[in-house]
């Protein structure tokens, strides 16, 4: 049996990393068994987010519970909330299991040490202006819409200038995105050895 793959998709908060890799997800289901790592995170739930189906949402005394246990694989904070993925992915990878991880710049890091085989795709947005009309649909602050801007100033910078992905897509026609995530990944699963 072969082992199952790590996808690990970051891009700037509002460039619409967990809406591409959900639909892509529901597209390739049918013949891949891959699925999004539900991530555990303090911060509050959107809207339109589903507990368990987007997010985990737990309180910070109970994540830093799971911390103390070693229940994740890596955590991070973004925003002034906690994120963390749970270690049993790397489990189900052994059988056959394959998960994409939706992260930022930071988890990409993590990840880099952590399961360096991993393959690192990062999503990002034709320019800022669109990135800003995103976050301001999706219901953000303004102080929470200009932090967030300024800090995808430097993801992409630095994204662009490191070698860390494997692949580079830009989330300009949605269809298109999500069918150039699908393709990325039914080769990288049939290519594997």
């Amino acid at each position: 049996m072969k082992n199952g793959q790590i996808f690990v998709i970051a891009a700037p908060s509002g460039a619409g990393k967990t809406t591409v890799s959900n639909q892509a997800i529901a597209k390739l289901t049918p013949k891949i068994d891959i699925s999004k790592v539900v991530t555990y995170t303090t911060r509050h739930p959107r809207p339109t987010e589903i507990n368990g189906q987007d997010y985990n949402f737990i309180d910070f005394q109970d994540f830093k519970q799971k911390e103390k246990n070693n229940f994740f694989l890596e955590t991070t904070e973004y925003s002034g909330a906690l994120y963390g993925s749970p270690k049993n992915i790397l489990d189900q990878i052994s059988l056959g299991k394959s998960f994409i991880i939706v992260t930022d710049l930071v988890g990409v890091k993590e990840y880099k040490k952590l399961i360096p085989n991993s393959i690192f795709i990062w999503l990002t947005i034709p320019n800022l202006d669109i990135l800003r009309e995103r976050l301001i649909k999706r219901g953000d602050h303004k102080d929470k819409i200009d932090k967030r801007l300024d800090l995808a100033k430097q993801e992409v910078k630095e994204a662009e200038h490191n070698k860390f992905f494997n692949y580079f897509i830009v989330n300009n026609i949605f269809d298109k995105t999500v069918q150039s995530l699908c393709e990325i990944i039914e080769h990288e699963l049939t290519s594997q050895k």
